[in-house]
């Protein structure tokens, strides 16, 4: 029997969501689960719409953890989201990037989180130099 030679089969490239698109799609998650009470009315049941708001805003939230950044905004945005994750306080997303490790959660991971962010706005940050130039 002779023999047939098979093409390989190649699937076609994955489009992955860039973390600035995730993280929009989370802003939208997350500002419907502020606008959604997390109790139903005159109980102390959780709210069933809440807790599907909630729940995007984790997913969303754990795509962007996963999801290759492709700058240091990109980076900054995924250690803000990890702020969310860990249950930092806040009242708006921008509260998150100032949160502590000793304030909410103690390890390494953490400090070591608090000290990427901090490389990661330094090196975002314009360089400013004084050139003497030659009179």
């Amino acid at each position: 029997m002779p023999r047939v030679e098979r093409k390989p089969i190649i699937s076609p490239p994955c489009r992955v969501a860039s973390v600035g698109d995730l993280y929009k799609r989370f802003e939208a998650a997350k500002l419907a689960c502020d606008k959604t009470p997390a109790t139903e009315k005159g109980s102390v049941r959780a709210n069933p719409k809440w807790e599907r708001a909630n729940d995007k805003a984790y997913d969303i939230a754990g795509e962007i953890v996963m999801a290759p950044a492709r700058d240091v905004e990109e980076m900054l945005l995924k250690i803000r989201v990890v702020g969310f994750t860990i249950g930092v306080p806040h009242k708006r997303l921008d509260d998150l990037d100032h949160w502590q490790p000793g304030r909410t959660a103690n390890g390494e991971e953490y400090d070591a989180l608090v000290s990427l962010r901090e490389d990661l706005k330094r090196l975002s940050a314009p360089i400013v130099c004084c050139l003497k130039t030659a009179a």
